[in-house]
């Protein structure tokens, strides 16, 4: 079996949906863990943290992490996704915005 006629089998094989939620927990995946990453370099290398208070801090931010979803999950259940997604990329937008223009006029 060539490469093309295995890959279209894998393709085929799979519904959209099966594909869409892979893809999206890859990013998801690879957001977390550059922000991760950023944070205790961050920390280490420009705010010259010590690596124990670093590893302290990057370990809380984990798990904050962890505790939110749960937290979400529970706030999206009494609201209802549509209207909890609204409110959470409404945030998000916002405090893009305000991080922009903040780091942009030095305050």
């Amino acid at each position: 079996m060539s490469f093309e006629q295995r890959w279209e089998e894998i393709r085929s094989g799979f519904e959209r949906s099966f594909w869409v939620a892979n893809i999206s927990e890859v990013f998801e995946r690879l957001a977390y863990y550059g922000s991760f990453a950023s944070l205790a370099n961050y920390l280490r290398e420009t705010l010259n943290f010590p690596t124990e208070q670093t590893g302290t801090l990057t370990g809380i931010f984990g798990g904050m992490v962890w505790f939110l979803a749960i937290f979400g999950g529970a706030v999206a259940d009494r609201l209802g996704l549509r209207r909890f997604v609204t409110y959470c990329r409404s945030i998000c937008l916002s405090a893009s915005f305000w991080f922009s223009r903040r780091w942009a006029f030095r305050w």
